[in-house]
């Protein structure tokens, strides 16, 4: 008989009119492969999927994976209490509790260590990770995955068996013959990929791309790749600076071919986040060739070295974000050389690190 895992991922599941259930994409596949081997039970809170809602496209129905929630119904203290009533029942009848990690439910894990069950953890950001909980989870834990080797070592003070994922992007070592070569053509094209939300820096880049076209006789154009709860009022404040021919929303773009075609037309690529695990678009950024500035936070420093495959700016920082895209304009012998040496650097990291997720899970259990 197989083993009964139950799985709790750091996101709620999502119901649509249909009764269907959702959840994020990568999150989704990582589940449906697990199932083709073990039993495996998802458990979270329910929410109603909301039109405008473009991230979270896995639908869980017609799946072999168990669905358990609890649907939110706006007493949160509530919520939780039924909620972890109910998850005690589910571990009880689990093998094994699969967590990723921050989560609102990581207190689950002392009833795991209480009655013995063993649980494995998925360190997906930088929240806490030093903090006395984690590290008492860390100990307890039968294996840890994480997404950077930053957080691997850290975590490897703990805990022997600490593996970082493969990173679970759709291009492999092969694509990265397909970079072009760093030139502009009359137009600076920045690109930003991600969230459209406030902790991913948006806000402060737009404020950036309005005081260099102020101040400069730049031709300068910026390409907004994805959703999130900012998308309005970033697009109300984009109109309001006046910057509507400059900045472009182009949504989210899910498919591999249209999405290597947006970077290989882009000049820099720009990623002013506050925290993080390890981002996937700037493996994608370093594959296709595309010269990066990115704040170095979460696991970003394990891989991303300043001035020799990256601009660092420094967090919330307009004017570091201005300075250092102008600097790229200016020095396009130097922004070659950095997009070169990151697509050196990520062809040895995805060869070293080429165990998927789904791989050093099975490993583990």
């Amino acid at each position: 008989m197989a083993k009964k895992v139950l799985l709790i991922n750091s996101n709620a599941m999502f119901e649509d009119s249909n009764n269907n259930l959702f959840v994020y994409d990568r999150t989704g596949e990582f589940m449906l492969e697990l199932s083709e081997r073990y039993s495996v039970t998802n458990f979270h809170f329910k929410e109603q999927k909301k039109a405008s809602d473009t991230i979270n496209n896995f639908n869980l129905s017609n799946t072999n994976i168990f669905c358990r929630y609890i649907r939110k119904d706006g007493f949160k203290v509530l919520e939780y209490i039924k909620a972890y009533l109910y998850c005690f029942y589910l571990i009880f009848r689990t093998d094994y509790l699969y967590l990723f990690y921050p989560n609102n439910f990581k207190y689950i894990c002392i009833f795991c260590v209480l009655i013995n069950k063993p649980f494995g953890l998925y360190v997906r950001g930088q929240k806490k990770i030093n903090s006395r909980f984690s590290k008492f989870l860390y100990k307890h834990s039968s294996f840890i995955n994480t997404v950077s080797p930053f957080f691997t070592n850290e975590i490897k003070k703990y805990n022997q068996n600490v593996n970082t994922i493969r990173p679970m992007i759709n291009y492999e070592i092969s694509d990265l013959e397909l970079f072009k070569e760093y030139k502009v053509n009359g137009c600076f094209n920045l690109l930003f990929v991600g969230r459209l939300e406030k902790d991913k820096g948006v806000f402060e880049l737009i404020d950036a791309i309005h005081a260099i076209c102020k101040k400069n006789a730049v031709n300068l154009k910026l390409n907004l790749v994805g959703d999130g709860s900012s998308y309005l009022s970033l697009k109300k404040y984009v109109h309001d600076l006046g910057l509507k021919d400059v900045v472009c929303f182009s949504g989210s773009i899910f498919d591999p071919d249209l999405l290597r075609q947006v970077y290989l037309k882009s000049d820099i690529f720009i990623l002013p986040t506050y925290h993080e695990g390890f981002p996937r678009v700037l493996y994608e950024a370093m594959i296709f060739n595309v010269p990066i500035i990115t704040t170095f936070v979460g696991g970003i420093p394990s891989l991303m070295i300043d001035k020799y495959n990256c601009l660092q700016i420094k967090v919330k920082s307009k004017s570091d974000i201005c300075d250092k895209v102008l600097f790229l304009i200016n020095d396009f012998e130097f922004a070659k050389n950095l997009a070169a040496n990151a697509n050196s650097d990520v062809n040895k990291y995805l060869f070293e690190n080429n165990k998927s997720h789904f791989e050093l899970v099975v490993d583990s259990i």
